[in-house]
């Protein structure tokens, strides 16, 4: 939610908060970014909960459970999403991660090759964006597999300035 002067057409827009239900707002922590300061911009760090035993049997893209990181943006900045990791199969297989940006699509993508079962392989990967100004974004990590089962553990986040 953007906070600004109704009385004053010529007001600038200083800083935002994220305003939850009622009166409250969200303080910057470690997953969530909800204050920025339009004068005092600096990188901002956040980190979604570690994603550790996300499972999946999927072949199409589906979010890790848990790995969600919350952030607010100035719409001149950009963004840096990522996520790094490792990943195994219970099988020989490929096994696929990618980063979404609030529920939809994603991009930033790796395929690992599995090359026995319960075989760790780690991966990372980045996606550099300019998000709207003044919405709640969300980035979360997106997995699935070629066949088998799949199993990932690792953290997700999202850098910006404010």
């Amino acid at each position: 939610m953007r906070l600004a002067l109704a009385l004053c057409a010529a007001a600038t827009l200083v800083g935002m908060a994220r305003i939850d239900t009622g009166t409250l707002w969200h303080y910057n922590q470690s997953n969530v970014i909800g204050t920025l300061s339009y004068f005092n911009r600096r990188n901002l760090v956040t980190l979604g909960p570690s994603f550790n035993g996300a499972s999946t049997s999927s072949t199409t893209p589906v979010a890790a459970a848990g790995s969600a990181a919350y952030f607010l943006c100035w719409g001149d900045e950009a963004t840096l999403l990522y996520v790094n990791g490792f990943c195994n199969n219970t099988i020989i297989a490929l096994n696929d991660v990618a980063l979404g940006l609030d529920g939809a699509g994603f991009a930033a993508g790796q395929t690992m090759y599995i090359s026995a079962a319960g075989a760790n392989v780690a991966f990372s990967a980045t996606l550099a964006g300019t998000p709207s100004e003044a919405v709640l974004h969300n980035s979360n990590v997106i997995i699935w597999v070629g066949s088998g089962t799949g199993n990932y553990y690792g953290n997700a986040g999202a850098m910006v300035r404010g």
